[in-house]
């Protein structure tokens, strides 16, 4: 039984550390969203052709 409970708090505090990683993750993934949506908007301009005559 106590080795049951040992397994139960170490999974517990395995999820809990997923579910943070997972928020991190969900924010930055946001952000760079964020960020390539107003670099997208702002090579949007005169020259908005794709030809990369960079």
């Amino acid at each position: 039984m106590s080795e049951l409970e040992t397994r139960v708090k170490d999974l517990e505090r395995s999820n809990s550390e997923l579910e943070e990683r997972v928020s991190t993750l969900q924010n930055e993934n946001q952000m760079l969203r964020q960020v390539l949506k107003n670099t997208t908007v702002s090579r949007r301009g005169p020259d908005s052709s794709a030809g990369g005559d960079s």
